[in-house]
């Protein structure tokens, strides 16, 4: 029994090192009139550890789903998907998630999101750690690259 206790706590802690070396900057929410249903979240995702990481999942209790997209130019239009494989994020360096890029897709929206309302992001990532952060509701037209979160 003491075996597998030691197994767990080094698993959790090994989860917890991996989760400390990962961060979100400039994050903030899409705000959309509260006729619309789907929204979207930006960030930079930095990645401090000395291996790759993979998003390979993304959860709110904001919207019936969420889901790791990008837009791409396809026979001349652009066009979005999920990203089912998930984003790398390599060793020391980082990720922009942004308008006409990757991006957080939220889908079926529970709630409006007025500005400076405040969604629980949670980022899972293919070594099992999580990286939860709130991001700010903000308007459209505003540049969203000066601040950090």
């Amino acid at each position: 029994m003491k075996y597998l206790v030691g197994i767990f706590l080094t698993m959790v802690v090994s989860f917890a090192i991996a989760a400390d070396k990962l961060s979100l900057a400039n994050a903030w929410v899409r705000e959309v009139p509260p006729v619309m249903k789907n929204s979207a979240i930006f960030f930079t995702v930095k990645n401090d550890s000395d291996e790759d990481r993979i998003i390979v999942s993304a959860s709110t209790e904001v919207a019936s789903l969420t889901q790791v997209h990008e837009h791409t130019m396809a026979d001349g239009m652009m066009k979005m998907r999920e990203v089912k494989a998930g984003v790398k994020i390599p060793a020391h360096s980082s990720v922009m998630f942004k308008p006409g890029g990757y991006h957080v897709m939220l889908i079926k929206l529970n709630k409006p999101l007025p500005v400076g309302a405040e969604v629980e992001l949670t980022l899972t990532f293919d070594d099992g750690s999580t990286l939860v952060q709130n991001v700010q509701v903000r308007p459209d037209n505003q540049l969203h690259t000066n601040d950090s979160n």
